[in-house]
């Protein structure tokens, strides 16, 4: 776990290096440049040439960039144009939340890639059980069928088919208002499988139709 956060943060900071290198080429690739856009309409050359001296425009882009990233790596962000306010209290002051949120979400990720092989590994265990059941089933022995379906929901409870199968197999047994529960539970898993839905409404045509003809006390 401690591998996959470490191998998360240096993408983290390996992502803002290639955004910061883009933003970076597009202000340079734009007409004009922070000078010109600071004095406006009413600039004169002299007052644009003074305003970029002092803020280094004159300077190679490559050299401007690493003094940036350096000045960034020591936590010296730069000054806002707009307020000539350091920048780097105001985002400290909304740092806590951010990494708080960006804590819970590697978490959850975290989680749910070490749940991925657990519930992978149940449904293969559900998908044995199944295919053992079928197999006795097929030869007669329905009560070893019952018992690997009934394993197979307890391992995997989201499995349809198993339930199907165990309606199935209730179904032959005489145990029918545990047939009907495990249909109606297979359903509820997967209601567009017609092929469940079939084995439900015959199932319940029977067993009316056997209902009707019953004599009443």
């Amino acid at each position: 776990m401690a591998r996959l956060i470490l191998q998360r943060l240096a993408l983290g900071v390996l992502t803002l290096w290639v955004v910061s290198v883009l933003i970076f080429a597009g202000t340079e690739i734009l007409p004009g440049d922070v000078a010109t856009a600071i004095l406006g309409q009413s600039r004169t050359p002299e007052a644009v040439a003074a305003i970029r001296a002092s803020l280094g425009l004159n300077r190679p882009a490559y050299v401007r960039y690493a003094s940036w990233l350096s000045h960034f790596a020591e936590g010296d962000i730069g000054k806002s144009l707009a307020n000539d306010r350091n920048i780097a209290p105001e985002i400290r002051e909304r740092l806590g939340n951010t990494l708080f949120l960006a804590g819970v979400a590697a978490c959850v990720a975290v989680a749910l890639l070490s749940a991925a092989p657990v519930l992978a590994d149940a449904r293969g265990d559900a998908k044995s059980q199944v295919a053992f059941g079928i197999s006795v089933a097929q030869r007669g022995l329905w009560r070893e069928a019952i018992y690997r379906w009934e394993r197979a929901i307890e391992i995997d409870p989201t499995y349809a088919s198993a339930y199907n199968d165990l309606g199935i197999a209730y179904e032959h047994e005489g145990q029918l208002d545990k047939a009907r529960k495990a249909y109606e539970k297979a359903l509820d898993l997967d209601p567009n499988n017609m092929q469940i839905r079939q084995n439900y409404e015959l199932f319940k045509e029977i067993n009316d139709r056997s209902s009707e003809g019953k004599p009443k006390d």
